[in-house]
């Protein structure tokens, strides 16, 4: 039964911005007014402001779209639609995702001030209404209707449809395009896999180059702002003598910004740091007929592979289709090419 909660759960936060969507029946009240406007604005004034509580807010994601809140009264449940009120106005929906210990995580689907909503933070007093939110939307639609009146628009409203048109339409579906509209990737987390050269040395210890696959892990830290992890390994044949190999493996930390480049992509100059590490189980071991020159000589090659330094470099990012990508690498590091996926 636990994992069924936690699968039904998982589901619901997938689909509830669709179900989301259904809330527009909370404005079916409007309809009956569409004819007497001047009726809705009379009685908004004199309509009760409904029960809400205080929480704090624990933590925050990068991109403010996840928030670890309080749950002192354990008054909210996995599933439950909640709105964020501050200075009295409607901020944002929200879905209750997980609880534990007087916490909720909340995932949030919908903002209606980005404002205020960016003002939101760590310790951050709000107040939360479960359910039902009409009275806060009759107030965001009669407060959109003013200032249409405001602005003289060519078209009168009329009723519900008019303050609801196509233009405020569109801006609430690209509310977090707007937000977000600084940033090169909306995406937060890539993954990629890559094949590439790696430089090295040879028995002889003159520089050569090893064929290397590695898995990458970058993250949006801030918006265009991004850190990355990354792992390759490859094996060398008959280094650094004859009959023994030596596993090479490369781990390196980057620091990239993204930019606009040519052909819709993403260019990410890089700095970081890499690690490269080399073990051989032959390595520095006597065998028959080796000197001591012969074990030396060894120690020496392997030596000349491990590496510790600072790098720099630059990453092309191409998307192929919505979600997939293909990359290229090049660097004091390595260079390779790639392909991945982002969500």
């Amino acid at each position: 039964m636990k994992y069924l909660k936690s699968l039904t759960i998982f589901f619901f936060c997938i689909l509830a911005p669709y179900l989301f969507s259904q809330e527009v029946d909370e404005f079916a009240f409007l309809e009956d007014n569409t004819s007497t406007p001047t009726n809705f604005e009379n009685a908004l004034p004199h309509l009760t402001p409904p029960k809400t509580s205080s929480e704090k807010i624990k933590k925050t994601s990068p991109n403010k779209k996840i928030f670890l809140i309080s749950n002192q009264n354990s008054s909210l449940s996995p599933g439950d639609f909640i709105s964020i009120i501050l200075q009295k106005k409607l901020i944002a929906r929200a879905l209750v995702g997980k609880t534990k210990k007087q916490l909720a995580g909340i995932k949030i689907i919908k903002i209606y001030e980005p404002k205020l909503w960016r003002r939101l933070k760590a310790k951050k007093q709000v107040e939360l209404l479960k359910g039902d939110d009409s009275y806060y939307l009759a107030q965001i639609a009669l407060s959109k209707k003013n200032n249409l009146k405001k602005k003289k628009s060519v078209s009168l409203i009329k009723g519900t449809e008019d303050l609801f048109n196509e233009t405020v339409i569109l801006n609430e579906e690209k509310e977090f395009d707007d937000i977000d509209k600084k940033r090169k990737i909306k995406s937060d987390n890539f993954i990629s896999l890559h094949i590439g050269r790696i430089a090295g040395v040879n028995t002889s210890g003159n520089p050569a180059e090893y064929t290397q696959l590695s898995a990458h892990w970058t993250y949006q830290l801030q918006d265009n702002i991004f850190v990355e992890a990354s792992y390759g390994q490859n094996i060398i044949r008959d280094f650094p003598a004859m009959g023994l190999d030596t596993k090479l493996s490369n781990i390196v930390l980057k620091t990239k910004y993204a930019f606009i480049a040519p052909m819709n992509s993403i260019l990410f100059p890089y700095v970081g740091y890499q690690i490269l590490q080399a073990s051989s189980p032959g390595e520095g071991v006597y065998s028959t007929g080796m000197t001591q020159q012969d074990i030396d000589a060894e120690t020496r090659l392997m030596n000349s592979l491990r590496k510790k330094a600072f790098i720099f470099g630059a990453s092309i990012l191409k998307n192929l289709v919505p979600g997939w990508f293909t990359r290229i690498d090049v660097g004091t590091d390595f260079y390779s090419i790639g392909f991945g996926l982002e969500f």
